[in-house]
């Protein structure tokens, strides 16, 4: 679900009603920036939140009282350090965690693969990979997405809320076309509604917001440890 692109002509809304673009090219229904504000807001939350309490089940478990702290508690000790999260940390992003450049290409190769999906559309309509009925277009999207998480992301909570917007956005999707009629797409497959290739789409879009919540989520803290420490 964005908004259309009569180049592209993926999907159309019932009653488009606000411009998106200068070259008025592309359009959408007034509750589609409320809708991606919303699914954006419960993706970008529950993904450092599930960083936090994955994180604190392991130390949990590890710790003992013979071990020595952790170099992010010591790092945490000192007032006003900013302390990565584990993501952050297994990432290889150093002890600052995420940075804005970062989260901004992981953002931008995220945008790309959704335009893409509208410009390999046609082109690849009806394209199986070899003798098998698997559409072309969904092999290259999936290996997109999952090279996406792959760079960016790495981690379990990162890989269950992808996996878990996968599945939800489609179905959400299915219930706004089916039973609302809000918009439909140029070729739907899955239950008359949504094309085939949609879920590698949201999966993508996992770890652009994830991990966008997840630098927000580390900025806040340590604005809060300066301002408690000052």
């Amino acid at each position: 679900m964005a908004p259309q692109d009569v180049s592209l002509l993926t999907e159309a809304y019932a009653l488009p009603c606000c411009c998106m673009l200068p070259s008025a090219a592309a359009h959408a229904a007034r509750w589609v920036p409320l809708l991606f504000g919303v699914a954006g807001l419960i993706l970008g939350v529950s993904v450092p939140l599930l960083d936090a309490m994955t994180a604190g089940d392991t130390q949990s478990a590890a710790s003992t009282p013979q071990q020595p702290a952790a170099p992010s508690a010591v790092a945490a000790s000192k007032p006003g350090t900013p302390v990565a999260s584990a993501a952050a940390v297994r990432m290889g992003l150093g002890p600052e965690g995420y940075s804005w450049p970062w989260v901004n290409l992981c953002i931008s190769l995220f945008v790309l693969q959704y335009w893409l999906s509208g410009v390999l559309e046609q082109p690849l309509l009806g394209v199986t990979l070899g003798s098998t009925a698997v559409p072309a277009l969904d092999v290259v999207l999936c290996a997109y997405a999952l090279l996406h998480w792959v760079m960016f992301d790495r981690s379990t909570p990162g890989l269950a809320m992808s996996a878990l917007t996968a599945l939800c956005g489609p179905a959400v999707e299915v219930a706004l076309i089916n039973f609302l009629g809000l918009y439909h797409y140029t070729h739907p497959v899955w239950f008359g509604a949504v094309p085939s290739w949609i879920p590698w789409v949201y999966f993508c879009g996992g770890p652009a917001v994830g991990n966008l919540g997840r630098i927000v989520w580390e900025t806040l803290k340590v604005q809060h440890l300066q301002r408690t420490t000052a």
